[in-house]
């Protein structure tokens, strides 16, 4: 063979190699193989990056240094996949994978400079216990859809001002995670919760991690300057887009229609399930893509609660601090109208009865129930195991643990 066939075979050998093995590298996410995974992933999550840098400034976006910590992953949710480490929605995941998920998970914040840091991330600067990695962990939905954006709760304090230590209790995760898949199946949009971390030194507290359809609240319209808020709305309705297909969807058209639509049938739904929260009053409940947040104060009914005016009033306030800040991109009477007509569709709409594992609320003290089932008629007071089989006999309550539980 002459030299210039030679070489042109190796060329082509060569091309043809370097494509198999960046394909090869594309459907694992980019991870070389060989490599822990998990350690490969969390230089990208917690590397302090993030999109918001780009557009907020540093008065609004804060940063924390974490260390790793070990523990243990005791839930997690079995309707995600997680394609980089073969986690596959409805498929039990394997010990190994566990450990990698605990390895990603297990953080905790550090304030002093002369503690050796494993990495940083950022979170709204009024936020005081929850983070937002990057979205270097690919998270799948049941629907195909990929999850950008995640919230780690309970990493301890964010602000200097206060000690690091895990400040998220075990049972508030569980119960916030139960109720939150109990009402997602009963189509309300709350945030979804992905998984409980439990750490070694603490297991009484938790790491909660959770994957909103956005990481912003309502009070974020109030706190944003005209200048953040601007690129953040774009955000939002290229993921409202995005996750919902509609791709004519511009500012004007979420703010007055698609965000009031979910604010309504939310309001709606959870009103016939007979669920209130007085969270609910004020913004920091509610997110700016229309879902409830925090859900471990909720309260269980047996009746239609009234919980519409909490809707409408967050709805109210943010549609009124983007029309002030950015002229001419909302008509708060078109989303109060789209707010009302979505209200009675969710009402109107067939919902199933909110039911949790009896593993998730026992062990809570009794007075923990009855603020939590404050609204189911004839509840016994006082003693938590009458309670229990009051719950269980007129169907609040069913026997086993939240599906997805991995350690009892």
């Amino acid at each position: 063979m002459s030299n210039a066939r030679s070489s042109w075979w190796t060329t082509a050998l060569v091309l043809g190699a370097t494509l198999l093995l960046s394909t090869d590298a594309h459907s694992r996410g980019g991870l070389r193989p060989g490599r822990d995974k998990a350690s490969q992933i969390f230089g990208g999550m917690y590397s302090g990056r993030h999109r918001f840098r780009k557009s907020w400034t540093s008065e609004s976006l804060g940063s924390i240094k974490l260390k790793r910590v070990p523990g243990k992953i005791v839930w997690l949710n079995p309707e995600l996949s997680m394609p980089q480490l073969g986690v596959k929605a409805g498929v039990a995941p394997t010990p190994t994978q566990l450990a990698q998920l605990a390895k990603l998970f297990g953080v905790l914040a550090v304030h002093d400079a002369k503690v050796k840091n494993d990495g940083s991330a950022v979170f709204p600067s009024h936020v005081g216990r929850a983070i937002n990695p990057t979205s270097a962990l690919r998270i799948v939905d049941a629907s195909g859809k990929r999850i950008n954006d995640l919230v780690v709760k309970g990493i301890g304090q964010t602000q200097k001002t206060y000690a690091n230590e895990f400040n998220f209790s075990l049972k508030e995760a569980k119960v916030d995670a139960d109720v939150a898949m109990n009402m997602r199946a009963s189509g309300v949009r709350a945030y979804r919760p992905v998984l409980i971390f439990a750490p070694d030194g603490a297991p009484d507290k938790a790491i909660y991690v959770r994957a909103p359809d956005s990481m912003l609240r309502n009070v974020d319209a109030s706190l944003l300057s005209p200048k953040e808020l601007k690129p953040t709305l774009n955000h939002l309705v290229r993921t409202a887009t995005r996750m919902s297909g509609n791709r004519d969807l511009t500012v004007k058209s979420w703010t007055e229609q698609y965000l009031p639509s979910k604010f309504g049938k939310n309001a709606g739904k959870l009103a016939k399930l007979g669920i209130t929260n007085q969270g609910f009053r004020g913004l920091d409940n509610h997110g700016l893509a229309g879902e409830v947040v925090d859900l471990d104060g909720v309260s269980i009914g047996s009746k239609p609660s009234d919980v519409k005016s909490f809707f409408a009033n967050a709805l109210t306030t943010a549609v009124e601090q983007i029309g002030q800040k950015l002229p001419g991109s909302v008509d708060p009477g078109q989303a109060a109208a789209s707010f009302e007509r979505s209200y009675a569709e969710g009402l109107a709409s067939s919902t199933s009865r909110i039911v949790l594992s009896e593993g998730t609320v026992k062990g809570l003290p009794a007075r923990s129930l009855t603020k939590l089932f404050a609204g189911v008629d004839g509840l016994p007071y006082g003693d938590g195991g009458q309670q229990l089989t009051y719950l269980r006999e007129k169907g609040f309550v069913k026997p086993g643990h939240m599906k997805g539980t991995i350690l009892q």
